[in-house]
């Protein structure tokens, strides 16, 4: 979510990490397209004798895998070399500090890949039928919890939580045996395993 931090959000990030040749990965939840972001970098004039950067696809599992195989297929067609799974998180903990903060997304704020224009030859043609779309799939036909895909496509802007937002739509039966496999199935990308150390 760099836009929190700058206009131009991971684009900016994308440029830097091409002048200096190296490897940048990309969130799920970037507040810019993952096609963008790497064009971002390609288009970026760098000097002699820095080799151009490489890019990985971040991967949270959704409870629709669809959702979860769109984004892979996506970053694999626009030059991605691998995809990072995040395997450290099927449940979110308690994160006292994002508890007491009280964080937010700002309503000018929307996550990238999942924006109407993010994937133009499957969006539907408005944010509202994409938010419709993707909250019927996300809960499989399930009235949407508080939070959900709804405010992951179209912002917060209504006293939702971003942590409220992700415990819905993550999914907690991921396993070594299943989701590899699955992976391997879908993408010759590299297949790269995250997991955060304290």
């Amino acid at each position: 979510m760099h836009q929190l931090a700058h206009k131009d959000g991971e684009l900016a990030t994308s440029r830097a990490t091409a002048s200096q040749g190296l490897t940048m990965t990309l969130s799920t939840f970037s507040t810019m397209s993952l096609e963008d972001v790497i064009k971002a970098g390609k288009d970026f004039e760098r000097e002699d004798g820095i080799p151009p950067p490489e890019y990985w696809m971040q991967l949270y599992c959704f409870q629709n895998r669809k959702t979860s195989e769109s984004l892979i297929r996506r970053a694999e067609a626009a030059g991605y070399r691998a995809v990072v799974l995040t395997v450290d998180t099927p449940y979110l903990g308690r994160r006292h500090h994002e508890l007491r903060n009280k964080f937010e997304l700002p309503p000018n704020v929307r996550l990238g890949n999942f924006a109407p224009d993010s994937n133009k030859a499957h969006a539907p043609s408005t944010r509202q039928e994409v938010v419709a779309k993707l909250a019927v799939d996300e809960h499989k036909g399930k009235k949407a919890k508080i939070g959900g895909t709804v405010q992951v496509v179209s912002g917060s802007g209504n006293g939702v939580s971003l942590r409220g937002c992700l415990i819905n739509i993550l999914d907690p039966s991921i396993s070594w045996e299943e989701t590899i496999t699955w992976l391997k199935s879908i993408t010759s990308m590299k297949i790269i395993l995250k997991v955060l150390h304290n």
